[in-house]
Parts: C-alpha cells; sequence; structure tokens
C-alpha cells in the first residue's frame, strides 16, 4: 500500500473531503482539494512536515505514514529479525511482539464475524501507539 492510498485510507475512515482535510492541514481553501489529490493519487510525496500534520489531524499514528510501500510476508519476517539485532530485543520485547499478534488475530476475527465494524476495526488500527 503506497502512503496516498493510506493517506485516503485514514481520510474517509474520518469522513472527511479531500477539500475538508487540506484545510485542516493548512493549505488554502482553492488548492487544499488538489494538494492532497496529489499526495493520494502518489503524483506528490507529502514531506516529514506534512505527514505529522496528516497524522495529527487525523488522529493517527505517525508510523502508519511512514510504513514501507511494497512488502510481503517474508520481508515483514526478515524484517522482525533485523529489528531484533539492532534494537537488542529481548525476551520480554518478543513476548511483547506476540501479545500483538494474539490482539490482531483477535480483532480480524471478530471482524469476520461481524462481531464489530470495519470502522471498528480500521479506529483500532488507527489507535495503536
Amino acid at each position: 500500500m503506497t502512503i496516498g492510498q493510506r493517506i485516503k485510507k485514514a481520510r474517509l475512515h474520518k469522513g472527511l473531503t479531500q477539500q475538508e482535510l487540506g484545510v485542516l492541514i493548512g493549505f488554502p481553501k482553492n488548492s487544499a482539494d488538489v494538494r492532497i489529490a496529489q499526495y493520494e493519487s502518489s503524483a506528490r510525496k507529502p514531506k516529514a512536515d506534512i505527514k505529522e500534520k496528516l497524522s495529527k489531524v487525523l488522529k493517527i499514528n505517525p508510523r502508519y505514514l511512514y510504513m514501507p510501500e511494497n512488502y510481503n510476508m517474508t520481508d515483514i519476517v526478515f524484517l522482525l529479525f533485523e529489528l531484533g539485532e539492532e534494537m537488542g530485543c529481548v525476551h520480554s520485547d518478543y513476548e511483547e511482539i506476540g501479545k500483538f499478534l494474539i490482539e490482531w488475530t483477535h480483532k480480524s476475527s471478530l471482524l469476520a464475524d461481524n462481531a464489530i465494524t470495519q470502522h471498528e476495526y480500521m479506529d483500532w488500527i488507527f489507535s495503536l501507539s
């Protein structure tokens, strides 16, 4: 998923138009929708200060906008190995990762069983810290 797709997903989740989001982060009203459309279509990449504003306005964890764009499951596993080495992770860190994966599995199951809505699931994702 590209950063533009992530911006659009978060914007739609919050029920904002492109123009409303652009104005909320400080763009002039007459060009706000164009700028957001450019980000969402990947015609432009938002700079760090814009990513921070987007995160605050959309009330999402800034890391959501800094995620890699193209990866697969094997990449994620090797990323975890690398992070473990670089960060000097200890057993308790891996236990935390395991707890998170269990919680994610639970939330995904609730969504699949229609026990929670897609909106509630996305609220959970966007509120992760």
